[in-house]
């Protein structure tokens, strides 16, 4: 089992929301907490990114970053542990999906114009990146994405969102763009980018 540490993170502002970017960090319930200007964090050693919106009067702010370091920073290798049952699958209630719930989290503290429809966009572009039909590698996957998305003409538009799903993706298939799709990574990343798309399509729908 994975050791879990848990440290507090705050901000000036009296209300802030936070967020967490990368996964294996857990945010704790804001109305469970005394101060909104703070919040406490839990999980296993590494390195993390947490964004922290406020509002200025009216206007919700740009968001600020703090990277939150638990242990020496180095992640711990996983442990095997007991065989634990599979939950319901995402698709049965995307809503249970914690990747649903850190977009969705991300997504609340935003204040772009035309979000919504760039959330489906997005979708889109991981609906069509699904087929991985005709690739050999994971670079050539990549690079696949990188057109769709400007052909998308995504441009800066919810950038936040963007870099999350990035992190999740080199946590699922790894970072070596060497690697061959065939033998299962292809299947892997198929799955993937669909549950994304049917992630980003729900959080669209509020």
């Amino acid at each position: 089992m994975r050791k879990q540490s848990r440290i507090s993170v705050r901000h000036a502002c009296e209300v802030v929301k936070f967020a967490a970017v990368d996964p294996g960090l857990s945010v704790f319930p804001a109305e469970l907490l005394a101060t909104r200007k703070a919040t406490v964090v839990t999980g296993p050693a590494g390195k993390y990114r947490v964004f922290c919106y406020t509002s200025i009067g009216n206007k919700p702010s740009d968001p600020a970053i703090i990277t939150v370091v638990i242990g020496d920073g180095s992640p711990v290798p996983p442990q095997p542990g007991p065989v634990v049952p599979p939950g319901p699958k995402p698709e049965e209630d995307i809503r249970k999906d914690p990747l649903f719930q850190g977009i969705s989290g991300i997504v609340g503290g935003l204040s772009e114009p035309n979000q919504r429809a760039s959330l489906e966009k997005l979708a889109g572009v991981y609906a069509e990146g699904a087929q991985v039909t005709g690739l050999s590698t994971l670079g050539e996957l990549n690079n696949k994405m990188r057109t769709l998305s400007r052909n998308a003409t995504m441009g800066n538009a919810i950038m936040v969102v963007r870099e999350r799903l990035s992190s999740e993706i080199e946590q699922e298939l790894g970072a070596d763009g060497s690697q061959p799709l065939a033998g299962g990574l292809g299947d892997k990343a198929r799955k993937l980018f669909d549950r994304i798309a049917k992630i980003l399509r729900e959080v669209a729908r509020g």
